[in-house]
């Protein structure tokens, strides 16, 4: 397979003392939300529809920030992310005490596909960027869509990108995982210095996905974003932690099979991808019972009411991370035991 080789990354003297930031960006509806709220243990971001019509979100481990910075640069404090003008702010600067927030900023974006929002205002973060984590959905990974937004991408950007494909827990089984695999890999790997396959409700994946965004992090030779003031005085105070517990998780720990310890990802030659199977999670949920469910919520619902539709698929999504019984749902069997499945860390060989 012919793939294009990198360009020589610059020496590690360029490296700056602050934080490398890591800019999630995506179509709507790939996961970036889900995936940044599961990193930091709650839920900081809106994930429901309204979230579409969110600026950009930069969040930054240190003092106790929550402000909006209009397209002019002058910041000013707000109560919470609803209601922010889109049209006049260039994007939100929120402060959390999330530990992987120590080692990385997180700038969360809207969707590339997204019909309520231009891409201007996801492009404009761009420069303020030092590596993309790129999501894309996996029953529809890598879509000719994706590509065309991603060859745009600042050739900086593109040196140390992942590929994260999501919501693994959607495919059927292993089979179906492995061929998506193989064909992103095939697609997409030439773009890509990582690629990997995980479920975002899987406390095991994002874990796995936080110690690699901090090895990708920690392994930048050069820092190549914007200076920003604003963020960098805040990254100079002390965290500001929550008094009493901390923030619930997103979703409840699901029983999964446990996986060996990955091996250390190998250098990389240049032009090559590394490709991280996350293991797959036995699931009590079929799809052909998710799908009789979907159809009896919908049975007696107008389906050109947009509205009411969305509402029956957040029901859903919410059912299946909280374990609440719907009316129509067949009880769940206990999972059998299962062997512990690897978690691989290889590449395509020439």
């Amino acid at each position: 397979m012919s793939i294009a080789r990198r360009s020589t990354r610059p020496p590690a003297a360029t490296r700056s003392a602050r934080r490398p930031r890591l800019l999630i960006a995506g179509e709507f509806s790939a996961g970036k939300t889900r995936l940044i709220n599961g990193l930091l243990g709650g839920a900081v971001l809106p994930s429901n529809v309204t979230a579409t019509h969110l600026p950009p979100v930069w969040l930054v481990g240190g003092g106790s920030a929550r402000m909006a910075v209009d397209l002019s640069g002058e910041a000013r404090a707000i109560e919470a992310l609803d209601g922010i003008d889109v049209a006049e702010t260039h994007h939100c600067v929120l402060s959390h005490h999330a530990d992987c927030l120590a080692r990385f900023d997180l700038i969360d974006t809207p969707g590339s596909s997204d019909p309520n929002m231009t891409a201007e205002s996801w492009e404009r973060m761009l420069p303020l960027a030092d590596a993309v984590v790129w999501c894309t959905n996996a029953t529809q990974a890598w879509r000719q869509s994706e590509k065309a937004v991603w060859q745009d991408m600042p050739e900086a950007l593109r040196a140390n990108a992942t590929l994260l494909v999501t919501h693994a827990d959607r495919l059927p089984d292993r089979r179906a995982a492995d061929r998506v695999l193989r064909r992103v890999q095939r697609e997409a790997g030439p773009f890509f210095m990582h690629i990997l396959l995980a479920s975002l409700i899987e406390p095991e994946d994002l874990a796995r996905i936080g110690d690699h965004l901090g090895r990708l992090a920690e392994g930048l030779d050069a820092l190549p974003g914007r200076a920003d003031r604003l963020t960098a005085e805040l990254a100079a105070q002390p965290v500001a932690r929550p008094h009493g517990s901390e923030a619930a998780p997103v979703a409840p720990p699901r029983r999964v099979a446990p996986a060996e310890t990955a091996r250390p990802t190998r250098p990389v030659r240049p032009g090559r991808s590394n490709v991280v199977r996350l293991p797959l999670a036995p699931s009590g949920d079929r799809p052909a019972d998710l799908r009789a469910l979907w159809s009896a919520m919908i049975e007696d619902i107008d389906r050109t009411d947009a509205t009411a539709v969305l509402a029956c698929a957040e029901r859903l999504i919410d059912s299946l991370e909280t374990g609440e019984r719907l009316p129509g749902a067949t009880a769940r069997p206990e999972p059998a035991a299962t062997e512990p499945r690897p978690v691989t860390a290889a590449r395509e060989e020439e």
